[in-house]
């Protein structure tokens, strides 16, 4: 058994230097000069190109070499600011003239000054493997000096290629570079970045400026001021990220990539942290439209529990309102009548606060009561000009008509209010003919303000969700789901869309199978004078639309509503009417429209056999009409309810009835 020593072969890595097997980027030596003179700390570094000669000389202030050993030794860096230097990158110079034909090499000599000493070295001379190089003593040279001189330079491609490069590393370097006596303006590496939403970053592996970005855009690499490569392992970011030192494991020579090794991991996972981060601020500050612009990245970048509590809807709000009307105009029906309609609505509205389908009902008939006033004989209340400003005989109780009987002067809020005759009123100016008292009517306000998504889910029991996408092609299901109660939300990207699957809400295509209705009709029958009159008095209706005589019917109506989703039953409700509540005012089950006989409220009009149509009938048109031409619109033409052909088709219908009994 014999030893052997493992040993370096100089001419074979000098040679592949020069052929560009080390080296195949021809203007490399530029780069590789200015890391030189940033790990020497220069301050200064003086680029002096004379194309008419072919020269240019890269001149530093720095440190230069202690001795000339140091660079004319490969794989050894003796700067002090490093230990990462491979000792290679002086020797980029080799790899400036790249023929296709061995044999054309061009010659270029590399000239350096340091300290005490310079040097020449010859290309051609190297490939002709003379490696011996004679130092020359010279004077103190402070810094570092390198010239080139070939033939190459006096290209005026060659020219321009080599300012670029200059004025591209020379602006990133972070001592003044002046190329010609011309000073290459600074950037800033992690300046240059913009975008919709940047953040910056630092932490023990990098400086770094990262913005949300559409597509596959990479991240670029940047290593003691010199771009190493472009980082493709993360999605939807850009931006740059200046490495610190031990960071990665760079390649030998040039250091334009990286080891794949447990830095390397470890340096990713860090880069998808930061990405986490961006992506949530983004999230807290864009505008909604940014955000739905970039859903598809947010989506991709964060998990549901990173986004979920930063989404907000618009939430409508339910605020009570009061408001106050004026009772004016002579009235045939006594004031308690109006008194304990306006009661009972306030009572749904305070309790409810929710706009009912036959809301517009009440306040139709309401709007009529609040325009009248009855008083005896030939009197009328008139308001005068005078002031009470003692609240004490202000008028405290409830207006009715005994109240009224009694007294001849009521104050209302600090206003007098007469009764008078006919001659009496007669006296009175035009603007003292109006009689007004005030009647405080409470409604419902609907208002929207942003929420957090997460509360508004919460908050609603029974709930579907519809993408934005699929909103004009669901109308009919949408308002099928809002009119038997259920909350519809609408994902307006793929972020809501994840939240609502993450939160099991049920997608509104199960409204078709999971709502089950049934109709309760109970006692069908007559069982008064006056409801025989109501039914009279919509015969001629089914006259004009060829109806069956006995097509209205009134009766007693329940409603079972149960809604069922994704399998669970969510809702089981059953409605009915009470005398202070009304909810249900007709159905109609293919056959005949019944009309629920508590909603009727039959005792508030005087009715009886009569073969004219007089007020009393006229009041009762005008409460009936709405209910009427809704149950009409199904029975006629099988609407869905909350559609807007459901409204066209009741609004078509109401017209007819009134152009109809116009003309009785």
């Amino acid at each position: 058994m014999r030893k052997t020593s493992i040993m370096s072969d100089t001419k074979g890595k000098l040679k592949k230097m020069i052929t560009g097997v080390v080296f195949s980027d021809t203007y490399v030596f530029v780069t590789e000069f200015f890391q030189n003179s940033y790990r020497a700390r220069a301050k200064r570094v003086e680029v002096l190109y004379n194309q008419y000669e072919g020269t240019i000389i890269f001149k530093d202030n720095g440190k230069g070499l202690k001795k000339a050993s140091d660079i004319l030794t490969l794989d050894y860096s003796s700067w002090e600011s490093t230990t990462e230097g491979f000792g290679i990158g002086f020797w980029s110079w080799l790899g400036f003239d790249l023929p296709e034909n061995e044999n054309d090499f061009t010659e270029v000599v590399c000239s350096v000054k340091s300290n005490k000493f310079s040097f020449e070295i010859s290309k051609l001379e190297l490939l002709k493997s003379k490696l011996d190089v004679e130092i020359e003593e010279i004077e103190d040279f402070e810094g570092f000096e390198v010239m080139l001189s070939s033939e190459l330079l006096k290209s005026y491609d060659v020219a321009n290629a080599i300012k670029e490069r200059i004025f591209n590393d020379g602006s990133l370097m972070p001592y003044d570079v002046y190329y010609n006596g011309i000073r290459v303006e600074p950037k800033d590496i992690l300046g240059e970045v913009s975008g919709a939403y940047v953040k910056n970053f630092s932490n023990r592996l990098f400086e770094a400026r990262l913005t949300v970005s559409r597509g596959y855009n990479p991240i670029s690499l940047y290593y003691e001021k010199r771009k190493v490569v472009d980082f493709y392992n993360q999605s939807y970011v850009s931006g740059n990220i200046e490495l610190k030192k031990g960071a990665l494991n760079l390649k030998e020579p040039d250091r334009k990539d990286y080891v794949r090794d447990r830095k390397y991991y470890s340096f990713r996972e860090k880069i998808s942290e930061c990405s986490k981060e961006l992506y949530k601020d983004f999230l807290e500050n864009a505008s909604e439209d940014l955000i739905n612009e970039y859903a598809t990245n947010i989506a991709e970048i964060l998990d549901v529990k990173d986004y979920e509590k930063l989404l907000e809807i618009e939430d409508i709000l339910l605020e009570l309102e009061e408001e106050t009307r004026t009772v004016i105009e002579p009235i045939s029906e006594p004031i308690n009548e109006l008194n304990t309609l306006i009661n009972s609505r306030n009572q749904d509205v305070e309790s409810n606060c929710l706009d009912t389908e036959h809301c517009d009902v009440n306040m139709l008939n309401i709007s009529k009561l609040l325009n009248v006033i009855n008083v005896e004989g030939n009197k009328k209340w008139v308001q005068t000009e005078e002031v009470v400003l003692d609240e004490s005989v202000w008028v405290a109780e409830e207006l009715n008509e005994e109240v009224l009987k009694e007294k001849d002067k009521v104050v209302i809020k600090g206003r007098v209010w007469k009764k008078l005759d006919g001659d009496d009123y007669n006296s009175f100016s035009r603007e003292d003919e109006s009689v007004e008292t005030e009647i405080t009517i409470k409604s419902c306000k609907k208002s929207k303000k942003k929420a957090s998504l997460l509360e508004v889910i919460k908050k609603e029991r029974k709930k579907v969700w519809v993408k934005a996408s699929e909103v004009s092609d669901m109308e009919e299901l949408i308002a099928k789901s809002k009119y038997y109660g259920l909350k519809v939300f609408m994902a307006k990207n793929v972020l809501y869309e994840n939240v609502f699957k993450s939160k099991g809400i049920a997608h509104i295509s199960e409204v078709n199978t999971g709502i089950t209705k049934r109709n309760v009709i109970k006692n069908v029958e007559i069982k008064s004078n006056k409801e025989k009159c109501v039914l009279q008095l919509l015969q001629p209706i089914c006259t004009y639309y060829n109806l069956s005589y006995d097509t209205f019917l009134i009766g007693d109506l329940e409603i079972y509503l149960e809604t069922k989703l994704q399998d669970v039953v969510v809702h089981r409700e059953v409605l009915k009417n009470t005398k202070e509540h009304i909810k249900i005012y007709g159905v109609t089950d293919g056959s005949n429209i019944i009309l629920d006989r508590k909603s009727l409220r039959l005792r508030r009009f005087n009715l009886t056999q009569s073969e004219g149509f007089g007020k009393q009938e006229f009041r009762v048109l005008l409460a009936l009409i709405n209910t009427v031409s809704h149950e009409l619109a199904h029975f006629l033409y099988g609407t869905t309810d909350n559609t807007v052909e459901h409204f066209e088709k009741q609004d078509k219908i109401m017209e007819e009835i009134e152009t109809l009994y116009n003309s009785l």
